[in-house]
């Protein structure tokens, strides 16, 4: 058994690993080896090499505090989901079968849902963190277990990182972002209630955790009182459906125009001028014309999303003889 840093409490289940796990072999780890394991019982903070660990999730407040790892941010996404799977433990090996990469209602004991959570650091894109965690058909993490391996995808031993500052700063900020807990921010959202002020919560987060000086991870505790009132702010704030695709056109330098229609239902139309331009005049001309696409309505949460596409007959593919096809306008609306 080797420790991380040399303490009796941190103990690493694998090191220099230089391929990451497999969904097969991380599920015989979290359910034939993590009872024969010793188990590390806290948070490994600033891991940049090869290193995988077991983490006894009954001594953490919510499991995904793992992910503040002091790393900053994880953004690139490999594999992220729940698939449900059925599962046998044997002697030397353990049956695997994947009944579907989603998550559904677990009917036999042997069938497990597997929580799998992978991803590139957006400093260093080259190491990779994956998170591992089995449940079973109670609703119970199986184990008690969480596998967390860092993987360097270039073939080196270590990494160095320099975590950036936040996205949203200020001019003249440039201190280091580290992404806060999931129980602290829990606590927040728990504790700002209307008789509760927020210099209040903070307050009581701060006093509980011990303060800056006695956490033992930034993480634990709000970024400042501002941060505080930022969620106040987000939670008190209704929900717009179609706020998302303007701050994503904004971010990327789209712009976007918006037509909105009532009749015969709520709708908003979300389109460029050159999209509307190109309908019109590749779907109405006498001499040449083509008829535009609607695709089938598929569903992004609290509102229903219908694609039109249509070919630009201006122009020809070297490869296929065809004009290509273009996105045109989208219709945003509601069931």
């Amino acid at each position: 058994m080797k420790y991380l840093n040399n303490q009796q409490d941190k103990p690493i289940f694998e090191l220099g690993r230089k391929e990451r796990y497999q969904p097969k072999q991380a599920v015989d780890v979290l359910l034939r080896q993590a009872p024969h394991v010793k188990m590390y019982d806290g948070q490994p903070l600033g891991i940049r090499q090869n290193m995988s660990f077991l983490i006894d999730i009954s001594k953490l407040s919510n499991w995904e505090d793992i992910k503040a790892d002091r790393n900053g941010v994880y953004n690139g996404v490999l594999r992220c989901g729940v698939w449900t799977m059925a599962c046998e433990v044997n002697q030397d090996d353990t049956s695997f079968e994947i009944i579907t990469k989603k998550k559904e209602t677990l009917r036999d004991d042997n069938q497990y849902h597997l929580t799998i959570n992978s991803k590139r650091n957006k400093a260093s894109p080259h190491l990779v963190r994956s998170l591992f965690l089995l449940t079973s058909k109670s609703g119970k993490t199986v184990n008690d277990a969480c596998l967390v391996q860092y993987h360097i995808s270039s073939g080196e031993d270590t990494v160095n990182i320099e975590v950036q500052p936040l996205g949203n700063r200020k001019e003249g900020q440039l201190r280091a972002f580290r992404p806060t807990a999931k129980s602290t921010l829990e606590k927040i959202y728990e504790g700002l209630t209307d008789s509760c002020s927020v210099a209040k919560v903070h307050r009581s987060i701060m006093s509980a955790t011990g303060g800056p000086t006695h956490a033992t991870n930034p993480s634990v505790i709000p970024r400042g009182k501002r941060h505080v009132t930022n969620i106040k702010f987000t939670r008190n704030s209704t929900e717009d459906p179609v706020n998302d695709p303007l701050v994503y056109a904004r971010h990327n330098e789209i712009f976007p125009v918006l037509h909105h229609s009532d009749v015969p239902y709520d709708t908003w139309v979300l389109r460029t001028e050159v999209m509307c331009s190109d309908v019109s005049r590749f779907t109405t001309s006498e001499k040449m014309s083509y008829p535009l696409s609607i695709d089938p309505t598929f569903n992004m949460g609290s509102f229903e999303v219908t694609p039109i596409v249509y070919k630009h007959l201006f122009l020809k593919s070297k490869r296929t003889g065809e004009s290509p096809i273009f996105g045109g306008p989208t219709m945003l609306h509601h069931r």
